[in-house]
């Protein structure tokens, strides 16, 4: 299963690419920052996409800006009631 969330911002230089998952990475495509925040929301959401045996990554968009999305893998209703019981 695929999830993808799209912008159409400036998007990621090619430069950053290596580092954009990296925690307290805060990526900036000119000199003024215009929102704030830690850098440690795609680090984050890394880590729990991975846990889950999933992946998470980016591709430019081609209308502009960028498309992020996480693949999972897809489980049966029968396989997915143990694990739920082990959550309660």
């Amino acid at each position: 299963m695929r999830i993808s969330v799209t912008d159409r911002g400036a998007g990621v230089d090619p430069a950053d690419r290596a580092r954009i998952f990296d925690s307290f990475s805060q990526l900036e495509n000119t000199g003024i920052r215009k929102v704030s925040g830690t850098g440690l929301g795609l680090s984050i959401s890394k880590r729990i996409v991975e846990a889950h045996g999933g992946l998470i990554n980016f591709e430019p968009n081609p209308g502009g800006g960028t498309i992020f999305y996480v693949e999972l893998a897809r489980i049966a209703a029968q396989e997915a009631i143990p694990l739920l019981r082990a959550v309660k």
